[in-house]
C-alpha cells in the first residue's frame, strides 16, 4: 500500500489542510521560548560544553602522548617517543599540540549540536529572531 494506491485520499486529505485558516490557531508563547533555546542555546552553556569536551580530549590525549611528565594510564610508551625520535623535541611539541586540538575539534563537531557553535560565534542572530517574531 503505497502513494499511488491512496492519491485520492492523500490529495483530499492535504487540500483540507492547505485550506485551514492559520490566523485561528493559536501557538503557545512557551512553544516559542523552547524553540528559541533550542536554536540559540546560552553561550555559556556551549563554552561549558566545550571546556567539558577539551578536559575529557586532554586526559586521553595524554595518554596516548604523554606530556609535562603527566602519563595517566602509567603507560611505557607513548606517541610523544615517536615524534621525538623522527622529529625531535620541537617537533613532539608541534604535533602534540595539533593532536590535541584536532582532537577536540573534531569531538566538539560530534557531540554539540550543529547550531550550538554560532550560537557563540554570531550572537546577532538573536536580533533577527527578534525581528521575525
Amino acid at each position: 500500500m503505497g502513494f499511488d494506491d491512496n492519491k485520492e485520499q492523500w490529495l483530499k486529505e492535504f487540500t483540507e489542510f492547505s485550506q485551514l485558516d492559520s490566523s485561528k490557531v493559536d501557538v503557545p508563547s512557551a512553544l516559542f521560548e523552547s524553540l528559541k533555546k533550542r536554536i540559540f542555546p546560552s553561550p555559556w552553556m556551549v563554552l561549558g560544553k566545550v571546556a567539558g569536551i577539551h578536559v575529557v580530549v586532554g586526559f586521553l590525549s595524554l595518554g596516548i602522548c604523554s606530556q609535562f611528565g603527566l602519563n595517566p594510564f602509567q603507560t611505557e610508551r607513548s606517541l610523544a617517543d615517536l615524534f621525538m625520535r623522527y622529529g625531535g623535541h620541537n617537533f613532539c611539541m608541534l604535533a602534540c599540540g595539533v593532536l590535541f586540538m584536532a582532537t577536540t575539534y573534531l569531538a566538539a563537531n560530534m557531540f554539540l549540536v550543529a547550531l550550538s557553535i554560532p550560537a557563540m560565534v554570531l550572537p546577532q542572530i538573536d536580533e533577527s529572531w527578534r525581528i521575525i517574531r
